[in-house]
Formats: structure tokens, sequence, C-alpha cells
């Protein structure tokens, strides 16, 4: 069976699209992968993550950024959408369509209307919740956003307490499925790095407040992986100082060697945000396996 997975991430670099895309090709799947090329080398490294499926996954990514003004911001959204609906109606016998967040999902709703196929809408980050929506159109988006959950056949979020995000919607189906790690134990790991953080650089995330203060504690091993607007911040951070290290964005498995090594690792929210709020961080789910190895809990 054919499925179409869209998702406008790197993939690769991706935790819960990479477990969610193992398990349905694990299943016996064909999978038919859209996704956003932010990282210039996204095709080579998500065909090496996923190199023993071999001929079971096939990719195709988009190569603009959505970057500059709101309007350059419109306008590249537009050509994604065109782009994705374009290389979506080539795939032969599609029997379900697997949308990640409103920025797939506002198209592939009517493609899979079009095609006669299955709809999973799976909600990462509820749209008006994690992005800058202008005022204006967040009631737009949310409406529309609702739409695609009240179509699909099947919805997917990451906890029980974003159904507070969903309420004015009517889901035919609804699953949580939790980031739950699979991860294998690695006896041998030492603490290579006092400190790791392996996400998102936004501003949000304290990233700049915390590397402010490191010359002054420079004897301490910090990691960082990951792309963001903060990522000339960070990377001018490990030119000044040797016990620094920035890799750049890494692949799900390279994180979780990372954060096994690492003495402390990080996950920063901002409780006045919603989506920072009601968020189910990967790597708080896989501290805490890391927790029971070690019987601290």
């Amino acid at each position: 069976m054919n499925i179409v997975f869209a998702r406008s991430s790197s993939i690769f670099d991706d935790s819960r699209a990479t477990k969610e895309l193992m398990a349905l090709l694990d299943a016996g799947y064909s999978v038919y992968v859209f996704g956003g090329n932010r990282t210039g080398n996204a095709i080579e490294k998500s065909r090496e993550v996923f190199a023993r499926y071999n001929d079971q996954i096939h990719f195709s990514f988009y190569m603009g950024k959505a970057v500059g003004s709101i309007i350059q911001r419109i306008l590249e959204r537009i050509k994604w959408t065109h782009w994705l609906k374009k290389e979506i109606m080539k795939v032969p016998d599609v029997k379900i369509m697997h949308a990640c967040d409103y920025d797939t999902g506002d198209i592939i709703k009517r493609i899979a209307t079009k095609k006669h196929a299955r709809l999973v809408y799976d909600i990462f980050d509820y749209y008006v919740d994690a992005h800058p929506v202008p005022n204006i159109l967040k009631g737009i988006v949310e409406h529309r956003e609702n739409d695609i959950v009240n179509k699909a056949d099947l919805t997917i979020i990451c906890t029980e307490e974003r159904k507070e995000q969903i309420k004015n919607a009517k889901p035919n189906r609804l699953l949580v499925l939790h980031n739950a790690p699979d991860v294998e134990r690695d006896e041998e790991s030492i603490d290579k790095y006092d400190y790791a953080y392996c996400g998102t650089l936004s501003n949000n995330r304290l990233i700049k407040e915390v590397l402010d203060l490191y010359p002054q504690n420079n004897r301490l091993r910090f990691v960082f992986a990951g792309g963001g607007n903060s990522k000339e911040f960070v990377e001018k951070v490990a030119l000044e100082n040797a016990n620094f290290e920035y890799v750049g964005s890494i692949t799900y498995a390279q994180v979780l060697k990372i954060q096994s090594s690492a003495k402390v690792i990080s996950a920063i929210y901002n409780p006045e945000l919603r989506n920072h709020r009601l968020c189910a961080p990967n790597k708080f789910y896989e501290a805490l396996e890391h927790m029971l190895w070690n019987q601290h809990i």
C-alpha cells in the first residue's frame, strides 16, 4: 500500500517524523515522503537515516526557505503549496495521506478528496499557537485547521492536554500518540559533555541568555545541535571557545548519542505560551528513560 507522508521539515533531524516513518516502514508500507530542504542536504541525510528500507521509501524536498517579511513568507507558503500539490499528484495508487501540521494539511485535505484517499492529520504543533500569525488572520487560520480535523479520518495529537487546542473541532477519530523514545541502552556511554542542547535554536528558548554567560564558565564542555534564528550566535560562541562545540543539524540517532553522553540536557519553554504549556518534548521522554535505566525513579 502506498502512503504519502508530508511534513515541512528536513525529516532526518525530525525525531517524531523519523519514529512515525520507521513504524510505517516496519509495517510494510511503501511511503512517499515530502518535506522542506531547510538544511540543504535533506535528501542525502534522509536516505542515510532510512538506508535499510531501500526502495520502500521515496523522498522529494522543496528547496525554498520561509524567511524574510510577512509578505515574503506568505509568497513562499504559496509556492510550497503549489509544489506539494504538483508532486503528490504524481504518486500512484495512494490509499492514505499523512499530513503533518496545517502547512501541509490545508492542501492535502483537498488532494485526499480528489484521490479518494484516507486522510490522517498529525498535529505536531497547532498552527496559531506555534507561528507568528498576524492577528487579523488568526481566526481564519484556526477555523481552517479545525476544518482539517473535522474532515480527517484520523487526527493525531502528542498529549491528552492538547485536546484543549482543538476543543472547537469535532474529530472523527482521535489518537494520542506520545513522543515515546525507541532508545537502546548504551552501557559504555560516558559523560563527554557537561551540557547538551539539541533542538530548535529559536529566540524563545533562552539560547542567547544561556550563552551570554558561557564565556565566564568556558571550562565547561557544551555541545549544541540544531538550526534556527539563533544559529549564527551559536556558531560565534563555538568559534571563540575551545570547549564549546556546535554540530549543526543532526539525525535523531546522533541526538540520542549526544544526550546519553551529557551530564545535563534541557528543554526550555515559556508557560505563558499555550503551545509551550501543552508541550511534550522528546528530550523529556528520553531523559525519563535514561533515569529509569539508572534506577533514579
